[in-house]
């Protein structure tokens, strides 16, 4: 799967001392997804990574509820069911004196996933039968700054057409089996819904739920 590089510098100090002569660098790294903007905001299903670094200093150490150190100055948050973490810094100053900062990242959940259906946003719709005929599915986010089809993708579904056994479909289309099924099989008025949609993120498989789409054949 291709990687997509989402980088976001965040460069912001907050001190519990007078002094401002350092500088903690917080990046937010390529495995991360961050909404761009001023609240630092990352998502609960999403892998969390980080680049932390204090230049000109002679030590630091960082630490926060879930987070984990990867390698030297790569830092992981897990996916915890927290609604914010705060990164603590511990910072020795050249002039050996110590200074301590703290950073607040608020966390979401990947919630009110919608699937477009040909491009149109669900989860009803009425259609000719011939519109279904390599129909693709598409995640949406209701947050229009997030493009979710970067990060997550469809790559299996159901389809149950009424008074038949209901069709597993592989991918995000819908295949040419599935297509003549519902094709010999519906008449005007029936109601084909599509449910149990699994989707897939860089980091694994999601467990998001995903509202079923209902679709009436005109």
């Amino acid at each position: 799967m291709k990687k997509i590089i989402f980088l976001l510098f965040l460069f912001f100090s907050i001190s519990f001392f007078a002094q401002n002569d350092t500088l903690s660098v917080v990046r937010h790294t390529d495995s991360d997804f961050i909404i761009p903007k001023k609240l630092k905001v990352i998502y609960k299903e999403l892998p969390n990574e980080f680049f932390i670094n204090v230049p000109n200093v002679k030590s630091f150490k960082v630490s926060g509820n879930g987070l984990f150190k990867k390698s030297n100055n790569l830092y992981y948050i897990d996916n915890r069911e927290e609604d914010e973490i705060f990164i603590n810094f511990e910072i020795i100053l050249n002039n050996n004196q110590i200074k301590k900062e703290r950073h607040l990242i608020k966390k979401r959940s990947l919630s009110n996933l919608i699937i477009a259906l040909n491009s149109q946003d669900g989860p009803i719709f009425k259609l000719q039968k011939e519109k279904l005929k390599n129909a693709v599915l598409e995640l949406k986010f209701e947050d229009e700054n997030i493009d979710v089809k970067k990060f997550m993708f469809i790559y299996k579904f159901k389809v149950k057409i009424p008074g038949r056994q209901e069709i597993e479909v592989n991918g995000n289309k819908i295949d040419t089996k599935t297509f003549e099924s519902i094709k010999k099989f519906t008449s005007r008025n029936d109601i084909i819904t599509i449910y149990d949609v699994k989707t897939q993120i860089r980091c694994g498989i999601s467990t998001t739920q995903i509202q079923p789409l209902v679709i009436t054949i005109l």
